[in-house]
Formats: C-alpha cells, sequence, structure tokens
C-alpha cells in the first residue's frame, strides 16, 4: 500500500527491490498514475503477491516488466490489473510463474494485446482473468499446470475476442459463464480431453454468436448443470455430446434460440436429469431430435420444442420413464 490513493502521481520507476514479497494495494487507487516500469523483479525464491497493486489506476496506459523473473518466485496477481479502464497492452515477464490470475485483468476495458507467460505451472485459478474486457481480440493462455483450475467467467463480455488458444492438459473445474456473451468469437482452440472435474456449464458458450462447433469433452461425469449452456449461439451447426452426463439435473434452454442447429443426439442415458424445460425453445433450423432413453424423474418438458418450425422428427424416453410428467 505503498502509495495508495496518490490521486496526483503521473509516473514511477521503481528500483531493484530484491526482497520485496508484499507488493498488495501498491498503487491502488491512483486514479491519474500513466505509467510504472520495474528496474528489476523480485528475487525472492516463494510467494510474493501483487494483488490490487493497480487496481482502479483509471489512467494506467503502460507496465514496463522486465525480460524475465526469477525462478522460484510465485506471484500471486489476483485483481491486479482490475478496472485499469485505459490500459491498452502488457506483456507480462515470459516465465514469470503465477498461482492466480483470478480477475487480474477484470474490466479493462481497453486492453487490445495481452502476452501472459507461456507457462503458469503453480496457476490453479483463472476465474474473471479477462471479465469485461470488451477490446481483447484473442489471447493464448499459458502450459496448462497439473492442478485443478477455474475456468468461470474466463473470458465473460469479452465482446471483440475473434480466437483463444487454450493448451491440451488443462483439467477444470467449472465452465460457469466461461464464454458468455462473446459475440465476435469464432475458434476455441482447444482439446479438452477428459474433464471429470467439471461440475457447471450454467451459461458457458451463451451469445456466442459466431462460434458454429465446439468439441464437448470426451467424459464429463461431474458436470451436474446445462442451464443456457449454449442459448443464443445463433450459429451453431453441429455438436456432439459425450456419452458421460449421468450427473445432469437440469438442461433448462440448454439450446434455445440455436437457429443454424438442424440435428441433435443426447447421450442414450441421463439419468438424472429432471428438467428439461425450453431446451430446444426456437431452435428453427432442427429437424431431427433424440432425446435420452433413460432420465431422470422428469417432471416437465415445458416449452421444450416451442418454436421448433422445422422439427419433424422426435424420439422421446421410453414411456415408463415419463411418468411424473
Amino acid at each position: 500500500s505503498c502509495f495508495f490513493s496518490c490521486f496526483n502521481l503521473r509516473s514511477v520507476t521503481l528500483p531493484s527491490i530484491n526482497v520485496a514479497t508484499g507488493l498488495s494495494f501498491l498503487f491502488y487507487a491512483c486514479y491519474q498514475l500513466e505509467w510504472v516500469k520495474f528496474t528489476s523483479m523480485p528475487t525472492v525464491v516463494g510467494t510474493i503477491s501483487m494483488q490490487n497493486s493497480f487496481d482502479t489506476d483509471y489512467n494506467l496506459q503502460n507496465i514496463y516488466f522486465p525480460a524475465t523473473a526469477t525462478a522460484g518466485s510465485i506471484y500471486n496477481f489476483q485483481s491486479a490489473f482490475s478496472n485499469c479502464v485505459q490500459l491498452k497492452s502488457i506483456v507480462l515477464p515470459s516465465n514469470i510463474n503465477v498461482n492466480s490470475f483470478g480477475s487480474t485483468f477484470n474490466n479493462c476495458f481497453a486492453l487490445t494485446t495481452c502476452i501472459l507467460p507461456t507457462s503458469a505451472a503453480a496457476c490453479i485459478d483463472y476465474a474473471n482473468i479477462f471479465s469485461g474486457c470488451r477490446s481483447l481480440l484473442k489471447i493464448t493462455l499459458p502450459t496448462a499446470p497439473t492442478a485443478t483450475v477455474s475456468f468461470q467467467s474466463l473470458v465473460n463480455g469479452c465482446s471483440k475476442l475473434q480466437e483463444i488458444t487454450i493448451p491440451s492438459g488443462y483439467i477444470v473445474n467449472s465452465l460457469s459463464q466461461a464464454f458468455v456473451n462473446c459475440y465476435s468469437l469464432k475458434t476455441i482452440s482447444w482439446t479438452p480431453g477428459i474433464q471429470n472435474s467439471v461440475t457447471t456449464m450454467n451459461l458457458a458458450f451463451s451469445a456466442c454468436y459466431l462460434l458454429t462447433s465446439f468439441t464437448m469433452p470426451t467424459s464429463m461425469n461431474a458436470l451436474s448443470n446445462m442451464t443456457q449452456t449454449f442459448t443464443n449461439c445463433t450459429s451453431l451447426l453441429s455438436l456432439t455430446l459425450p456419452s458421460s452426463l449421468n450427473a445432469v439435473t437440469t438442461m433448462d434452454n440448454c439450446f434455445s434460440i440455436c437457429n443454424l442447429l438442424k440435428s441433435l443426439t443426447l447421450p442414450t442415458s441421463m439419468s438424472a436429469c429432471t428438467n428439461f424445460t425450453s431446451v430446444f425453445n426456437s431452435c428453427q433450423s432442427l429437424t431431427s431430435i433424440t432425446l435420452p432413453n433413460t432420465v431422470g424423474a422428469v417432471t416437465t418438458f415445458q416449452s421444450c420444442f416451442a418454436n421448433c418450425n422445422s422439427l419433424k422428427t422426435c424420439v422421446l424416453p421410453g414411456a415408463a420413464q415419463l411418468s411424473l410428467v
């Protein structure tokens, strides 16, 4: 908190701060701060906190980091640059190891370019890292750690984002709202493999208007919530669902307003699913639907096929499965 709320501070060059471990709130709410230069990164082996260090620096335009950081240093970047609404580009040291990218660039409205480190072996949190970065065009995440990570609201509201590259190997526990309102997203370069830790895909791809296809993970044994997962994906042409969705309890509005989707086969068994409300509502090109033969104690199919103007063939679950509808 060294320069906390220094409202008129414009620029700072930091000397070598080799033993510094606490940089939290260092420049918090320095509203006129335009640029900061780090002469070198700390040489401490261990955890270094940069939580909220530049948070709410509304006029910040440049951060100058050295090319590399000290091997063995592990940084916490939780909300480090949150609400830096004038920050347009940033390059982090290529080898900097980070244990949290949670909300790091949240609401950096002007950010168009961000170069993350090539690897972040300690990182377990990417939740909200680019949430609200409505000028960001493309992003590549570091190589995957071995630990489970959160992708909740990963690029939520990145309305100009066209491409995201996610290296294989990530083990994800949440995709809730991960890509919601990414209106321009065309390409998700990711081979997700088995994802038995994901519990929710609530609103994961909602309003991805230009997304034409997505490769679902091959196994999702823990997934329980698919509410509005692909709603308003108006360009979605094809989708293959994994066979392992027996923990899903609700598909409320999962594919509603997927205007170009022509056919879809759900897994043979979704033995826990009880809610199919509006699943295919307004899928105007859908001609064929095959529902699971085995479902949970389903109570409602309300508006499930409403406004499916082209629907010709629909295969419902077995009659014994529908006794509670």
